[in-house]
């Protein structure tokens, strides 16, 4: 019984896991697709002329680097676009500072560059709340990995010793209360 009490004080450790965009993230500056906290990493797809809006409200405070990395898809010869991202809710398809202009290209036998990364660093004030914005103005369409490692989950506080101790001295004080009472019948 004390061994069974152990293992379940035991806290498990925190796994981060993958958001995958399913039918379509937000396309609506005003509206953001809400990110849960405990995705780390998010993917999706964008097609031409398409946005991305994402918003993050739980991640952790402090200095982070965000990382968006781009695969190109379909039959293109230029892929282009842009990176976005804010502290406040975006107030246009375009408002927030940029993390880089998207720029893959397919020149056949002059060379292609069909993937690309783009990442920004946040500061050590920033306090949690992150708005995400990704274009793709040309280009037949083209997958992303995004890397949000402040969205991962906290690790739970695991119970101390002294808990363990605590519950065996009143397993021990329930043990010496039977023990007296079959000893005074």
């Amino acid at each position: 019984a004390a061994l069974g009490l152990a293992i379940a004080m035991t806290a498990a450790p925190a796994t981060a896991a993958t958001y995958n965009e399913g039918s379509d993230f937000s396309g609506a500056f005003g509206s953001p697709t809400a990110i849960a906290n405990g995705f780390d990493t998010i993917t999706g797809n964008l097609g031409t002329g398409d946005y991305d809006f994402l918003s993050f409200t739980g991640l952790a405070a402090g200095a982070q680097t965000v990382t968006l990395n781009l695969a190109a898809t379909g039959g293109s010869v230029f892929w282009t676009g842009n990176f976005r991202y804010s502290t406040t809710p975006f107030t246009s398809n375009t408002s927030g500072a940029s993390a880089g202009s998207i720029f893959m290209y397919n020149l056949g036998f002059l060379g292609s560059s069909l993937t690309q990364s783009l990442s920004f660093n946040l500061g050590s004030g920033f306090a949690g709340t992150l708005y995400l914005a990704l274009n793709l103005s040309t280009g037949a369409g083209a997958s992303y990995s995004l890397s949000v490692p402040g969205n991962a989950p906290v690790a739970p506080v695991p119970l101390p010793a002294s808990a363990l101790l605590l519950a065996g001295a009143v397993a021990g004080l329930g043990a010496l209360r039977r023990r007296g009472k079959r000893a005074a019948a």
